[in-house]
Parts: structure tokens; C-alpha cells; sequence
């Protein structure tokens, strides 16, 4: 910020109070040559402008001089930002407009169950106008019966893929802009619409792949949706910086959290990232027949081609099989197994698990039933230090030791934001996971919906001043989603039985990588398991086996 200062400025008479240095040397900036999101805190800078050429130094009088960009350049700048905030007031009213006669008639729905659930249809029917980021999120809220109970769940599950389509003359136009005028003659398209969500919509259809005839699903984004993201995540923004005006809040990171939902949103506007994320998912699910994910065989920014999955969605399984406990159990099982694998064994986690993206798929003649997971054009990686923070934590947990557990979140709390809690402040957060651990001690259950406990960390962090990892926040948010879909096909599910075998194997895996005889045992093993198969003969060895060669775990840097 300090290059926008010129040699000629502003003289300021001394203040009586004590002022930061950064903030002095602001201070002596002219106000012309301020950047217009100092004084916007909440609005993100926009592109920074290309440096001009380079001036010969017989021209130049002063390097300052040279990179200052000229008055063009900021009044442009400045006009971005203003244009900006006159969008966000207008979105912002226009959503004011449709939210507030349901907030006004909320207290209404005491009054009558019948009222309640036409307030709910309405409801439901006016968030598809307030856009995708407000969708996606009425997406999370219904796969929460637990929370917001079965009712509202049940009225707003629409939203998962019966969301109001776009007409059929612009997926025209998307297709002819992709595949070319004559995009009748590479693919036969049902006009009619078999899923829409807050992105964009599905189609069956019929493709040629490597010279045969696929049935494909053919995804078309909605027209403008990029714009409608863009404001609304500036409107999130701004709230994001007002709840920060509370000093307490500032520790659950706002704002951070308001900028990693807006790169995921950002993600999903180009389906060739979500053709990549197929392909990685399907490469890391190779080994498990059970699970599956369908096959990319076209991408572009607007459209993806992708293989058809003819199966049956949440609800239906729901209904077909009610009786079938064994069957709901195991795949409930394979359900939470699969997750926790994404978090904890390839660090590559499906951000987006609702109920509107899973599938159940019986093969002709099998009697085995697949679980499917669609939309992927959500996906999180995270840094291997946030990677540590957490499964450390958790590994701590899982061994009832409290206080180790909270010193890990306490050691990256201080390390990220500089901060060093009171000693008062420190104890009482270490004394809330001693509190955990003696609670899991004398109720096997407490672990077994996560939704119990996450809250409680939130809010105990709040208060005793510990920044949470924002990584923590984003992998409690997919448990917590995917403990929505556990506890719908089995209400009681084990699901902390099953993540902690996951999270202590790859701890252990970690641990043998790191000490370096983490190949050598996985040679043993195969060897083995090739002895016993000569000897034995069948298809089984003594030790499971993942297939393939086990890839490392990927780390943003």
C-alpha cells in the first residue's frame, strides 16, 4: 500500500493519540492516491492495471513518479468500485423486496400448521428468484432434518434438482456455440429437462464415444448466472466485515469463510474443472466396485457431456427399500467411509454431497447395489499444514486426550494470527475438549451425530479468542452435510466408529511415508498376498488390497 505514497505529500499535523505506523504512513498519502478498497474494506481489490512501459531514465524524474498509475487509470478504477456498490444496493433491495413479506408473515405459521406449509411452498418458490448462492445454501439447510426440521426439509429438497429451468432456445445456443451449427448431427437431445439445479440443467441424450452409441446426461449452464454470483458474494462480503465489527466473531473468520464459499460457487462456472474432478475422483475410487462416479467424455466452460446414470435419487431408495435395514445400513456405511476416505486418505473432498447429487445404481442382473456421486464441480484440496492441524486434532480426540487436542488448534491459532490468549482464556477452551473426551467416555454415542460437537467448538473458540483453521470450518461443514445423508438412510448411524479407523490408519500410513518404510511394507504385503494366491489359488489374498499403485496425497501449496 505504502507504493501508492508520492514524494509530494500531504503534511498532517502530529495526532495527540498513538498511531500504528501503517496507519501513519496512509495517513501521509494524498487521498488521490489512495486504492478505493481502503476505504471499502469489505470489497476485494479488483485487477491490478498492467505497469506501463518502462520510462528511459533521461524522462524519468523519479521511480515513484514512473509506476504511479495516472489519473485515467484510478478515476477508472474508482468508477469500478462505485458501480459495483450501486449493484449491490440494487441487488440487495431487489432481494429485501422478495424476502420481506415472508419474514413479516413468519409469525403467521403458529397460528396454523395448513398456513405453514403453503408459507413454505412459497418460500421455497421465491428463493429460486434470489439466485445460486442463496440456492446453495437452502440446498445445505434441506438435507438437515435434525435442524430444521422434516417439514421445511421436505419443501425445499426441490431445490436440489427441480429448481425453474432456463428455456430450451438457450441451450440451443450453448450447444451450437460449443459443437458447432450442426450440433443435431453429433448429439440427439430430449428437449425435455430431467434435473435443474442452481448452476445449471441436465439433459439425456445420445452420444457416439470411441464408435459406439452412449446414453450421455448433457449439462448446460444457466445464462448469467456468473453476474448474480458476483454481486451476491459482495453483499456476503459486506455482512461478512460487519459481523467482524464484533470482536468476538472475528475469530470464526468471516470473511475467510465468505471468500472459500465464493471460490467454490466460482468453480462451478467452468465445467471443464468438473470434468478434471471426475476424473480424479473416479481415479481414486478405481479400486472400490461400489462406488462410482460418471465418466466425462466432452467438457467445456458452459457445457459437459457425461456418462447417463440410470439409477434411482435419495428419495426413491428411501421409499423402494424402507424395509430393507441391512441394505440402508451398508450403504450408509459405504456413504461415510467414502467421505472420510476424500478427507483423510486423498485430501480431495466432493464439496458439494446433498441429497440432489447422489444416486443408487443396481446393475442388470446384479444384485448389488452402487453408490453414485454426481455435480463434482465442487472439489477441496487443502494445504498439507491445515491437512496436519486437523487430523492431529482428531487423532488426539479419538485417543481421549483433550487437552493435546485443543493444544493443537491453541499452537495454529497463534501461529496464524499472531494472537496469545489469556491464560484464564486458555484453560477453559482446553477444559471444554476434557469435557468431550469424559462425555464420549460415558456415552459411546455423543460422537455418532458430529453435528453434537462442531457448534460447540465454534462457539467456545468465539469466546475464548482461538481462530479456528479455516480448513477445520470447511471439513466440519461436508461432515456435517454428509451426517445429514447417514442419518436419512440409517437414523442410527456409526459414524464416528467408522471415521476414526479411517483417520488413525492414515495417521499411521503418514507416519511409516514420513520414516520411510511405508513402500517397503506395501511390497511385503503384495508379495505375500501373490505367495498365498500360487499356493492357495483364488482371487483373495491375506491382505486388503486398494488396487493399483496407492497415490500420495496432493497438497495446495
Amino acid at each position: 500500500m505504502l507504493r501508492h505514497c508520492s514524494s509530494r505529500s500531504l503534511t498532517l499535523p502530529r495526532p495527540r493519540v498513538r498511531i500504528l505506523a501503517k496507519q501513519r504512513a496512509l495517513l501521509s498519502c494524498p487521498l488521490s492516491t489512495l486504492p478505493p478498497h481502503l476505504l471499502i474494506p469489505f470489497l476485494p481489490p479488483l485487477p491490478s492495471i498492467p505497469a506501463p512501459p518502462e520510462i528511459p531514465a533521461v524522462l524519468s524524474t523519479s521511480p515513484n513518479q514512473a509506476s504511479r498509475p495516472s489519473i485515467k487509470e484510478r478515476l477508472t478504477r474508482l468508477l469500478g468500485y462505485l458501480v459495483r456498490g450501486v449493484r449491490m444496493l440494487a441487488r440487495a433491495a431487489s432481494v429485501g423486496a422478495i424476502a420481506s413479506p415472508f419474514l413479516l408473515s413468519y409469525p403467521l405459521t403458529y397460528a396454523s400448521p395448513a398456513f405453514y406449509a403453503h408459507w413454505l411452498d412459497a418460500a421455497c418458490s421465491a428463493v429460486e428468484l434470489t439466485g445460486a448462492a442463496f440456492i446453495k445454501g437452502c440446498q445445505w439447510a434441506s438435507s438437515r432434518p435434525d435442524i430444521f426440521g422434516k417439514q421445511f426439509t421436505e419443501a425445499f429438497s426441490r431445490l436440489q434438482d427441480k429448481t425453474k429451468p432456463h428455456s430450451f432456445k438457450v441451450t440451443e445456443q450453448v450447444l451450437s456455440e460449443y459443437l458447432g451449427g450442426d450440433w443435431r448431427e453429433v448429439i440427439k437431445l430430449d428437449p425435455n429437462v430431467i434435473g435443474s439445479g442452481c448452476i445449471g440443467q441436465v439433459y439425456k441424450g445420445e452420444m457416439m464415444v470411441d464408435g459406439e452409441s452412449k446414453v450421455v446426461a448433457v449439462k448446460i449452464l444457466h445464462p448469467g448466472v456468473e453476474r448474480g454470483i458476483d454481486v451476491d458474494m459482495d453483499i456476503m462480503r459486506f455482512f461478512a466485515a460487519i459481523l467482524e465489527l464484533n470482536p468476538d466473531n472475528k475469530w470464526l473468520s468471516p470473511r475467510g469463510m465468505v471468500e472459500e464459499f465464493a471460490l467454490m460457487l466460482s468453480e462451478q462456472l467452468d465445467l471443464r474443472i468438473e470434468a478434471e474432478n471426475l476424473n480424479q475422483f473416479r481415479a481414486n475410487f478405481s479400486y472400490d466396485p461400489d462406488v462410482g462416479f460418471p465418466e466425462p467424455y466432452r467438457a467445456h466452460r458452459g457445457l459437459l457431456v457425461e456418462e447417463f446414470v440410470d439409477g434411482q435419487s435419495l428419495e426413491e431408495f428411501l421409499a423402494e427399500h424402507a424395509a430393507d435395514k441391512e441394505l440402508r445400513e451398508r450403504l450408509c456405511d459405504k456413504g461415510i467411509a467414502v467421505v472420510c476416505n476424500m478427507i483423510f486418505r486423498d485430501n480431495f473432498v466432493h464439496g458439494d454431497v446433498h441429497p440432489g447429487n447422489i444416486m443408487f445404481e443396481r446393475a442388470t442382473g446384479s444384485k448389488t447395489t452402487r453408490l453414485i456421486l454426481l455435480d463434482a464441480g465442487i472439489a477441496r484440496r487443502y494445504r498439507r499444514h491445515d491437512y496436519d492441524v486437523i487430523t492431529d486434532f482428531l487423532a488426539h480426540i479419538i485417543r481421549a486426550e483433550g487437552r493435546k487436542g485443543a493444544d493443537a488448534l491453541i499452537d495454529d491459532s497463534i501461529a496464524t494470527s499472531g494472537y496469545v490468549p489469556s491464560g484464564e482464556d486458555l484453560e477453559k477452551f482446553r477444559g471444554y475438549f476434557e469435557h468431550i473426551v469424559w462425555q464420549a467416555r460415558s456415552d459411546a454415542s455423543f460422537f455418532d451425530q458430529i453435528g453434537n460437537y462442531v457448534a460447540g467448538i465454534c462457539d467456545v473458540a468465539s469466546k475464548h479468542k482461538v481462530m479456528l483453521n479455516p480448513g477445520f470450518v470447511s471439513i466440519a461443514l461436508s461432515i456435517r452435510v454428509m451426517e445429514g445423508v447417514a442419518l436419512a438412510l440409517h437414523e442410527n448411524a456409526l459414524i464416528w466408529k467408522i471415521a476414526q479407523a479411517i483417520i488413525l490408519r492414515e495417521k499411521a500410513s503418514d507416519a511409516m511415508e514420513e520414516a520411510g518404510v511405508g513402500e517397503v511394507i506395501e511390497d511385503v504385503k503384495r508379495k505375500v498376498n501373490d505367495l498365498y494366491r500360487d499356493v492357495v489359488g483364488g482371487p483373495d489374498g491375506i491382505f486388503k488390497e486398494e488396487g493399483g499403485t496407492k497415490m500420495k496425497k496432493k497438497f495446495v501449496e
